[in-house]
């Protein structure tokens, strides 16, 4: 299972996926991306002021969060994620 969400703007163009796989019977395997695209010099500031917070801290935040959900779901939901193609 895969989301990818986006917005742009005319500073940025951004595009974060979010995958769910199921790799055995008891592991799960949770992939996070997020590729950004600066549009104009406004967009490139921007992006070197803020990248080094959202590289340590905003994504690994994200990750926690969605690794929680995932542990505390319904166990009969998870059986139901695909697995990992043969």
């Amino acid at each position: 299972m895969q989301i990818v969400l986006g917005a742009d703007d005319k500073h940025l163009r951004f595009r974060s996926s979010v995958a769910l796989r199921r790799v055995g019977t008891h592991e799960i395997e949770l992939t996070m991306a997020t590729r950004v695209s600066c549009r104009n010099w406004f967009g490139r500031i921007y992006m070197a002021c803020i990248h080094h917070a959202h590289h340590h801290y905003v994504m690994p935040t994200m990750l926690r969060a969605a690794v929680g959900r995932v542990m505390h779901s319904d166990p009969v939901t998870r059986q139901a994620w695909p697995a990992q193609p043969a």
